[in-house]
């Protein structure tokens, strides 16, 4: 492994000359780092800050988690998305709580045990909160290996994915594996990033191979993408008075336990307005028990998810007639209540483009 502890030495340096100061680096508590983790994942570090910071004062232990209520844990969480994270960290904390006396465990193998922990999150946080020697692959550092050693196979391969994981074992930092790994992330979330790579700030560029070859805005190299399903969304409104009607999202399926409006999805589109108000009026009279009228069409909204794209319509119901079923999943609101319920951000956008007061 030629030239390894120069690698390790160059980015030590560098990144305790240039590292950001973030909230959660200001700690070793594994639990705060363990959030921090997590919110991190598919997020942005500046949506994040916010996030985490009203996260632990709602709930400063893994106890306070443990003991949570899913409607308070769903609206603290609500806009970052991906929420199963969200339910994985209660059940987690459970487990630590239960069966590791409220610490989160410092091995591999108890730590790989808890609900929504895999490698990168293990090796994140036994490496910063407990010094353990494991490396953090995560996105940014796949792309920094990948350049750095012109890995030139696709990365989200199982043979690829081997061959980086070889190497960040190999190269992790023996005497300061949280810096070490933490040096990675941040080379790759600000010089060596997906377009564009800063080459010339980068601290090991004379290392790097890709760079060498100047083929380092060509990698890393992915499995061409599938395309994402489109589906037309129906959100309504359906309103009484000053009212409207919500109900919570099934808990299997996508955005579970979630508070929405009543919707109709429709794949592959080209269905007319008419049909999709008369396909609201069917669902709701038969589902819903609710007898509405057409009144407008309010606006429109796109959300695109991993795999899916929503092409958002919303229209505007007047309720005529109904009685709601007697459990807590479908109630009527005031426009003022929106904030005391958790809404995904798919919906917050058929909110904002239903003139309501959520953005």
């Amino acid at each position: 492994m030629k030239y390894k502890s120069e690698i390790q030495e160059s980015l030590l340096n560098w990144y305790g000359a240039v590292k950001r100061d973030l909230p959660w680096r200001k700690t070793q508590d594994p639990y705060k780092i363990w959030i921090s983790e997590v919110m991190l994942q598919q997020t942005l570090v500046e949506t994040v800050k916010g996030y985490y910071k009203r996260f632990l004062e709602t709930f400063p232990t893994v106890q306070d988690l443990a003991e949570s209520e899913d409607e308070l844990l769903m609206k603290m969480w609500e806009g970052l998305g991906y929420y199963s994270r969200a339910r994985n960290l209660k059940r987690a904390a459970r487990m630590i709580v239960e069966e590791h006396d409220g610490i989160m465990p410092n091995n591999l193998s108890q730590i790989r045990k808890l609900p929504g922990i895999g490698p990168y999150t293990a090796g994140a946080v036994l490496s910063i909160a407990y010094g353990k020697a494991v490396p953090a692959v995560d996105g940014n550092v796949i792309r920094v290996y990948s350049r750095l050693f012109k890995i030139e196979g696709a990365v989200d391969t199982t043979p690829i994915k081997k061959v980086i994981d070889e190497i960040a074992c190999a190269y992790v930092d023996q005497s300061d594996p949280s810096s070490y790994n933490q040096s990675l992330m941040e080379l790759g979330a600000t010089i060596c990033i997906p377009k564009n790579p800063r080459c010339l700030a980068c601290p090991v560029t004379e290392y790097c191979k890709a760079y060498a070859e100047g083929i380092q805005k060509e990698l890393p190299k992915k499995s061409p993408k599938k395309p994402k399903k489109e589906v037309d969304l129906i959100a309504a409104l359906i309103k009484k008075d000053d009212e409207f009607l919500i109900l919570k999202r099934p808990p299997e399926g996508l955005l579970p336990d979630l508070w929405s409006f009543p919707s109709i999805e429709i794949e592959n589109g080209g269905v007319s307005l008419e049909r999709e108000i008369d396909l609201c009026l069917e669902k709701f009279s038969e589902e819903l028990g609710q007898e509405v009228v057409f009144k407008e069409k309010l606006g429109t909204a796109t959300h695109i998810f991993t795999h899916i794209k929503w092409s958002i319509k919303v229209l505007e119901f007047e309720w005529f007639s109904g009685m709601l079923p007697d459990f807590p999943e479908m109630k009527w609101i005031l426009e003022s209540d929106i904030e005391s319920y958790a809404f995904p951000t798919a919906y917050k956008k058929a909110i904002k483009a239903g003139g309501l007061t959520q953005s």
